[in-house]
Formats: structure tokens, sequence, C-alpha cells
């Protein structure tokens, strides 16, 4: 993750800082509220769609009393991890710069693009298999806003398992996630060249569309 950050991510968010499109971070929501002069002042809106109080019945969603059983073997506390967590922030390379954005749910993002006109998201960064895909704000959540999504699908790795850690197969079934299932995907070698040919042309198009759409395509 460090190596994709420096060599991947990095320069990607210079590249968008420069041509005037907005590098938003999304780090988990207990992380972004540390980052308070980056938060938006929009009305978040809702983070994703509330349960219905009245099904599943109360107890079943723990799995506790009645469906005690079908509950997951717990845990043994990990004070290491627990410390982990509770100290995680963004990535020193990239702590957000003026200008960045900060969002804590996908309602918080959609406002955001709706503020600035933005009809593209490209994901960058960790995990492909959990939080790029998955969160409120991830690329399921946000196509079915109706936004463009892409995956720029060098610039992310997984959680993988001890079967699947030396081949990075959980990388790779996200990447094939991505194209098959919600959008698009880029390499970023690809976004960083269309990023500078964008720069360098005098007049942005109106509505934030820096023209960066037309160069992805699904992986063969």
């Amino acid at each position: 993750a460090r190596r994709i950050t420096k060599e991947k991510i990095v320069p990607l968010a210079e590249a968008f800082r420069k041509m005037g499109s907005p590098v938003i971070h999304a780090p988990s929501p207990e992380v972004a509220v540390f980052y308070p002069e980056f938060l938006p002042r929009l009305d978040p809106g809702p983070a994703a769609a509330p349960p219905d109080p009245a099904w599943p019945p109360g107890e079943f969603r723990p799995r506790t009393g009645a469906f005690a059983e079908w509950a997951l073997p717990a845990e043994p506390e990990d004070k290491r991890w627990q410390e982990i967590i509770d100290n995680w922030r963004i990535a020193d390379a990239m702590q957000p710069q003026p200008g960045d954005v900060v969002v804590r749910t996908g309602g918080e993002l959609h406002q955001v693009l709706k503020e600035r006109k933005i009809l593209w998201i490209f994901y960058v960064g960790f995990a492909a298999n959990i939080c790029v895909l998955r969160r409120n704000y991830g690329m399921f959540a946000m196509r079915d806003r109706g936004y463009g999504t892409v995956l720029v699908r060098d610039a992310t790795t997984a959680l993988e398992v001890a079967d699947t850690v030396d081949g990075e197969t959980l990388c790779a079934h996200s990447v094939i996630t991505a194209e098959r299932d919600i959008g698009y995907s880029v390499s970023a070698a690809e976004l960083l060249d269309a990023c500078v040919k964008s720069a360098a042309r005098p007049e942005p198009r109106a509505g934030g569309d820096s023209g960066i759409g037309r160069t992805t395509r699904p992986s063969k």
C-alpha cells in the first residue's frame, strides 16, 4: 500500500490538482473527523437507506436472543489491532492539501459532486474488495446514484487471505468486478497522461468534464 500510494496515487493527486479537478479523500468516517478543515460545509443527506425497523427482527440483526446460536464466533480481543484502529489516519504521503475535500458518507460525496457538477469518479486507494467497491461512497453505491465510476486498477490493492495473498487473487477479482458489474477501469499511466493533456488544454469544457472519461475502458 505504501508503494502504491507513493508511486501511483500521489502523482495522480498532484496531476488532478494541477488541472483544477478536486481530490476527494474518503477515509473511514471515524478517521475523517480528524480533518475538520477539509470537510464540506454541506448538508450530507442520508449516507444510505436506513433499515426497516419492522423487519428483520431486532434480535436477528446482531444474532442475539432467540437467534444467538447463529452468531459468528467471537474473536478474542486484539489490543494491538485496536491500537492501530484508534490511530488510523490518512497516509502521510496523501495528507489533504488546500482545495481537497474529505467526506464521511455517500450522501456527503454526492453533495460535493452535485455542487461542483462532477459526473465521473476515479477510485484509488484501499482496500479494493471492501471500501473501494462496497462502502456507501464506493463504486457500487455511487453507480447506483447515477455517476460514472472508474477504478484505477494498479492504484489499489485488496485485503487478501492466506490462500490468495501470493497471487493477489482478491485484488484481481475486484478489478474484474469493477469492469464487469459497475463501470470501467484505467491504468494509472493512462489516467496520468490524460491529466497532463487536459491541464495543457487552454479552455476546459463546462460542467466539470475534463475529457478524462474518454480514456477509460474495460480491460481485455
